[in-house]
């Protein structure tokens, strides 16, 4: 049984309003049971992640791999769409002060090669790829959303 109390986390209030619904089923056919779930989408979980490091960076508490999630996010979502989201979700009441304060945030740190998302996502390569080029391509998409974000403005 559960003692804790349910908590508001800053930065989630986009999930409530940029998801899908999913319907997930057993991988044994023999079980027929289906579930309705809801699933985040890349504009709610980029405002979650940049929230989370910016939460973080006061904390000490930096992980490297929020900033490769943050670079993964603008790499395998199209810019456009992605900007419209986020201006929805600027719009929205519930999540209209957090979209702000990720906006302001990529600003600030998406778009300097020295920033806390660059070394982030430079950080959790490693090895595994060149970091100039992981630096140079994150700042890259961040600059093509926000230009595309102010373009809706």
């Amino acid at each position: 049984m559960a003692t804790g109390s349910p908590r508001r986390t800053a930065g989630l209030e986009a999930a409530l309003v940029d998801f899908e619904e999913h319907e997930l089923s057993a991988l044994n056919d023999a079980d027929t049971r289906t579930f309705a779930v809801r699933v985040a989408g890349p504009a709610a979980l980029l405002i979650a992640k940049v929230i989370k490091i910016e939460e973080r960076r006061s904390q000490a508490r930096l992980r490297p791999k929020d900033g490769l999630d943050i670079l993964r996010l603008l790499q395998t979502t199209d810019t456009d769409p992605l900007a419209r989201r986020l201006a929805d979700l600027a719009a929205h009441p519930l999540s209209q002060e957090t979209t702000h304060q990720a906006v302001h945030a990529l600003r600030d740190h998406g778009t300097d090669p020295d920033g806390p998302l660059a070394t982030l996502a430079a950080q959790a390569v490693g090895v595994l790829e060149d970091p100039s080029t992981v630096i140079g391509s994150l700042i890259a998409l961040t600059e093509d959303l926000l230009t595309a974000y102010d373009s809706l403005a």
